[in-house]
């Protein structure tokens, strides 16, 4: 992270409220969305996901590559 000189403190005391939406916001769409692994098996990749994405994440129809969400058909 960086910033202006002496905006540090500020900047570090932003970061555990912007874990705590990323939490909560889906990756795909940024609609509200709870951490969940495809199809929700107990073990895997762990991602941010609303309900609609999950669909597709499970299915292996939507994918994120270099920071883009993919459509796979």
């Amino acid at each position: 992270m960086e910033g202006p000189p002496g905006s540090g403190d500020r900047l570090r005391s932003l970061i555990p409220l912007a874990e705590v939406e990323a939490e909560r916001t889906c990756e795909f769409c940024g609609a509200p969305g709870r951490i969940r692994t495809r199809d929700d098996w107990p073990g895997g990749w762990r991602k941010s996901v609303c309900d609609s994405c999950h669909s597709d994440w499970s299915a292996r129809r939507i994918v994120i590559v270099c920071g883009v969400v993919r459509n796979r058909g």
